[in-house]
């Protein structure tokens, strides 16, 4: 499986989930009264958000940081030293 796949199903499925679950918990300690279907709307928001906003920004983010620092450095200090 792909790294962008693995990304984008955790931030689909498993991080909403997740977090749909923790309010479920949350609202059962605080109020007796709850109900399930009220929650769809928390789960497809999250699934949503992860699916157009963080999981394409985690990917980008990760896929840059793959790059090594100190070669754009060196590139750099190549540069100014053929200008001097």
């Amino acid at each position: 499986m792909s790294k962008l796949l693995k990304i984008m199903l955790f931030w689909t499925l498993v991080f909403p989930t997740i977090i749909t679950i923790l309010r479920i918990i949350i609202d059962l300690i605080l109020v007796s009264d709850i109900e399930l279907l009220s929650y769809s709307a928390v789960f497809l928001g999250m699934a949503a958000a992860g699916l157009f906003f963080a999981g394409p920004l985690y990917y980008l983010i990760s896929k840059e940081n793959t790059v090594p620092l100190t070669d754009s450095l060196e590139e750099k200090d190549n540069k100014t030293n053929r200008i001097s």
